[in-house]
């Protein structure tokens, strides 16, 4: 049986509650050094970042280089991490501050280091500030790493180009030929320098008349402005004119056109319809009772002062 204190608790209560307070105590000091523990007058910030660059809880938060809190959460988001911290104050922070991740120590960690702004108008608790992760050590060896077999070719093809030079170099002829290249290239200078200072009052004589030639041409364009403009204003009312006897001419073709639709229309009519003009045109039979009715009507007319007219007429009476 466990041994009795004079007070009737046993030892393995004792050690088991001096066991217990301590790790109590020894999470609580962890946490207060950590800065996990929100304490009072503290204010929670949210930053908005591409990445967290391993940024974890409790890594410290700096401003200008001084540690004013601890990361509380880290928490991936629609296009970036958003990471959480708790600070002492905020009242030096402006709304453009920015939050860049970098390397604690050499070794490993990181840290957030804020650049408070410069802008007139305060940091608010509902804000973001934008975040920036440009990488560390480990970042550029990795990089270093991907490009190694490029760097390696591009040493080798220097070396080539450099040993190929060299071997250009050692060729007497080569450099024989680039010294009488730049011997012409310097003769051909000092010919042109030689013709130039030998004509310089001719091509000065050549500029002056340029001059002349262009002062003739403004003053000439200047006289002859308002004559242009005039010329210009006639053949636009010309044109108006013109488009005037254009139109007058499309309705005289379309009344042409009208007359001789007419026409057709009236020729047809009298092909295809029985009235008097397709009788006078087509019909035989008529057109010979016509003429001898006109002859019988001429031979009466021709009788008529001869024979006069016989008119028996009663009046008064019946027959």
């Amino acid at each position: 049986m466990a041994q009795q204190s004079p007070k009737g608790i046993s030892t393995e209560v004792k050690v088991g509650a001096v066991t217990l307070a301590s790790l109590i105590l020894l999470i609580a000091g962890v946490i207060i050094g950590k800065g996990i523990l929100a304490r009072t007058g503290f204010t929670t910030i949210t930053m908005l970042s591409p990445s967290s660059g391993g940024v974890e809880i409790a890594s410290p938060v700096l401003v200008n280089g001084v540690k004013r809190g601890a990361v509380t959460t880290v928490q991936p988001v629609s296009g970036g991490v958003a990471i959480t911290a708790s600070i002492d104050n905020i009242s030096d922070l402006k709304s453009d501050a920015v939050a860049r991740i970098m390397i604690l120590e050499i070794t490993g960690g990181r840290k957030i280091e804020i650049a408070p702004g410069t802008s007139a108008k305060a940091l608010a608790e509902r804000d973001t500030i934008r975040g920036i992760y440009t990488g560390d050590i480990a970042d550029l060896i990795a990089i270093i790493g991907e490009v190694g077999p490029d760097l390696k070719n591009i040493v080798r093809k220097l070396d080539t180009i450099a040993n190929a030079g060299t071997a250009l170099l050692a060729d007497g002829k080569f450099v024989g030929d680039t010294r009488k290249a730049l011997k012409n290239l310097a003769e051909v200078a000092e010919s042109a320098n030689t013709l130039v200072e030998r004509n310089k009052g001719n091509i000065q004589a050549i500029a002056n008349d340029l001059t002349d030639i262009t002062k003739e041409l403004r003053a000439t364009v200047k006289t002859n402005t308002p004559k242009v403009d005039k010329l210009v204003a006639q053949l636009d009312s010309t044109l108006t004119e013109a488009r005037k006897l254009i139109t007058t001419g499309d309705k005289a073709v379309k009344n042409v056109d009208g007359l001789v639709k007419n026409v057709d229309d009236f020729i047809l009519d009298a092909k295809n319809k029985d009235n008097l003009i397709h009788k006078f045109v087509y019909d035989a039979e008529f057109n010979r009772r016509l003429d001898s009715t006109i002859a019988r009507l001429q031979a009466f007319l021709d009788n008529l002062p001869r024979d006069g007219i016989n008119v028996n007429v009663r009046l008064g009476s019946r027959p």
